[in-house]
């Protein structure tokens, strides 16, 4: 049984699905050499509880890590740039993750169903957040969005039960099908002058809202 894993030095890419399901995997040092780890590379390797990227790595690709369900501690230098589709779905233990200032681009779904995830502070040069990225963050309760941020896709907030505070950046001009749906204990909403769009269902089933603010 495959218990721990060394990369060695003359490694430099990690290709998609090498060790997906490999489920008594506890422990997996990288090498710093390694510049490339593919889809799927760590998925659903459910003991896992701690990695660290090496600082080569610019892009953490499609379900990296999605259902690494012991996962409790990630670090990434700060050299990554994109975070791709499901990258850490299902990381149902994860309750914290610090994001690199250097990421752009935040595809869907990475963040879904990361039922303890408690707070984020989103990187100060995002200019959206795709569908579903915190789809069912049932604990998230904190989240800082950058002044940069100007659309918020479908369901991004969707079944936050615990999202409680939340600012709403000036440059926001977009909110996506039920992006904040359920999100019970929301009590402000503040919607920019530069708004244009708000979708269907956006702000359904906010109970607790007591100050709605528009711009305009």
């Amino acid at each position: 049984l495959l218990t721990n894993v060394t990369i060695p030095e003359n490694v430099t890419r990690i290709n998609d699905n090498v060790f997906e399901k490999c489920r008594g995997l506890l422990s997996i040092e990288l090498s710093e050499k390694i510049e490339y780890i593919g889809r799927s590379a760590f998925r659903d390797i459910t003991e896992i509880t701690s990695i660290s990227f090496p600082e080569k790595v610019t892009a953490l690709y499609g379900d990296v890590l999605y259902g690494c369900s012991s996962l409790v501690s990630v670090e990434m230098r700060g050299n990554v740039t994109l975070i791709s589709k499901g990258a850490f779905q299902l990381c149902i233990s994860l309750e914290k993750i610090e994001l690199p200032k250097t990421v752009t681009v935040m595809d869907e779904s990475i963040f879904a169903n990361c039922y303890c995830l408690k707070s984020i502070v989103l990187p100060p040069n995002l200019t959206y957040i795709s569908n579903y990225v915190f789809h069912k963050c049932y604990c998230l309760s904190n989240v800082t969005l950058p002044d940069t941020i100007e659309y918020i896709y479908d369901e991004v907030f969707y079944n936050c039960r615990s999202l409680e505070i939340i600012n709403f950046p000036e440059s926001l001009t977009y909110f996506g099908r039920k992006s904040f749906e359920n999100c019970y204990v929301l009590t402000s909403v503040y919607i920019p002058e530069k708004v244009t769009i708000i979708h269907n269902n956006a702000f359904r089933c906010c109970y607790s809202v007591t100050n709605f603010t528009m711009v305009g």
